[in-house]
């Protein structure tokens, strides 16, 4: 009798924890037997943590907000892949508004183009930097018109959302896009 109450206890407890770390978007899970694992990887939760830290300031807050959905959407059961993607897409657009003082409407690459290269400018001093700082540009730009696939609906009764794999690609190169235009925009910023 006392080992059923004990498993009976343990399910609680297991069933508790599964709960409270899906309310709190913690970005782990919990498998049956006990043993807490990131939700992708370890790689994924630290930069979830960094690109978290960097957007700690006010500014950042709806910026924030919109990446965080983007990881509440991925911790749904089954995970929401789509509005995943459409939630860091937005959380690069709101800080790329940002940063272009209201200038740009909305984020693509031509926008990109057309703004960001005075920035890097304004920001990088010697000519490899401002090199390498244009051909991530150039690679945001790409991560941009990729994402915008899911970003708008694409004309199917049914539209497909990511798969799993890409979804997390999408959003880890997201989270590096944002903690570089993040920290571009702080040094820029009064």
């Amino acid at each position: 009798m006392k080992v059923l109450q004990g498993q009976h206890r343990a399910t609680l407890w297991l069933k508790f924890v599964k709960r409270a770390l899906a309310e709190e978007n913690l970005g782990y899970r919990v498998d049956d037997r006990g043993g807490i694992h990131p939700l992708v990887d370890v790689e994924f939760e630290a930069q979830r943590v960094a690109v978290i830290q960097v957007l700690s300031a006010e500014r950042y807050r709806a910026t924030l907000e919109a990446f965080e959905g983007a990881h509440e959407a991925l911790e749904r059961d089954p995970p929401d892949t789509k509005e995943a993607v459409r939630d860091v897409f937005g959380a690069i657009e709101n800080l790329f508004k940002l940063m272009a003082g209201g200038k740009s409407p909305r984020l693509a690459s031509a926008e990109v183009k057309k703004h960001l290269p005075a920035m890097l400018d304004g920001h990088y001093t010697d000519n490899t930097a401002r090199s390498a700082a244009g051909r991530m540009m150039d690679s945001l730009c790409d991560w941009v018109d990729g994402a915008h696939w899911y970003r708008h609906e694409q004309g199917q009764p049914d539209p497909a959302p990511p798969p799993i794999h890409l979804c997390v690609t999408i959003m880890s190169t997201g989270a590096g896009y944002l903690r570089w235009l993040a920290e571009i925009d702080k040094a820029l910023s009064p």
